[in-house]
């Protein structure tokens, strides 16, 4: 059995789309959706309520205030009722459907992250990806190919014990770092990518991340 928790903030648009593709595409094992609504200012968590009588697996949290998606994705793991965690982003440019890969890989690793396509990425999400890749070899020694894809698995009791901290897209990187720190394992799978229908990740927080790298490196 394995839980999915999916971290939103402003996607009424994709909200049906996500839930539609989780419900339908979904392999075996779906014990619950978690939903975190991350203080959304549009009608997110209205159109969630509704869903929620469609979809009996489905299990919102709704956060009066926009966190982050660091802290959404804590508050989701702290409800989930599996051992096995999947994280997928709330804007619907990641499928359900591969979700097998990852719990496949699961049973031989504490945490699993979706690898896309480079040369796919929005120009500044490139750069971004880039820098951390090559800071994250600074740092650990270890080559990841893709490590702020948002689509990825991990046990539930790795993820808890790793204390973390970042309320922000800068989780995605934290995992990685006390992860290794941590001696866990740490593997990957390929993943696809809508860019068309995702949201884009904010030009600030693009800047945060090579930032925080920056200065992590610059510490050493």
């Amino acid at each position: 059995m394995y839980s999915v928790i999916v971290p939103m903030y402003n996607e009424a648009k994709h909200v049906k789309i996500v839930l539609n593709d989780l419900a339908k595409k979904s392999p075996a094992g779906l014990k619950e959706i978690i939903v975190v609504n991350d203080g959304s200012k549009d009608n997110t968590w209205e159109i969630l309520k509704e869903q929620q009588r469609k979809y009996k697996k489905l299990k919102l949290i709704n956060l009066a205030n926009n966190h982050g998606k660091g802290y959404a994705l804590r508050t989701g793991a702290r409800k989930a009722n599996t051992e096995d965690i999947i994280f997928i982003d709330g804007d619907g440019q990641h499928h359900a459907s591969e979700i097998k890969r990852f719990l496949r890989e699961l049973k031989n690793s504490d945490m699993v992250i979706g690898q896309r396509n480079f040369f796919r990425l929005p120009v500044n999400r490139r750069f971004t990806n880039r820098l951390s890749r090559i800071a994250t070899h600074i740092l650990t020694g270890l080559k990841f190919g893709d490590i702020l894809c948002g689509f990825r698995a991990i046990k539930r009791r790795a993820f808890l014990s790793m204390n973390l901290k970042e309320n922000g897209y800068k989780i995605e990187i934290e995992m990685i770092l006390k992860a290794v720190k941590k001696k866990m394992t740490v593997s990957s799978v390929p993943v696809s990518a809508n860019y068309d229908r995702g949201s884009r990740m904010p030009l600030r927080e693009s800047i945060k991340i090579a930032s925080f790298f920056i200065w992590k490196v610059l510490r050493r």
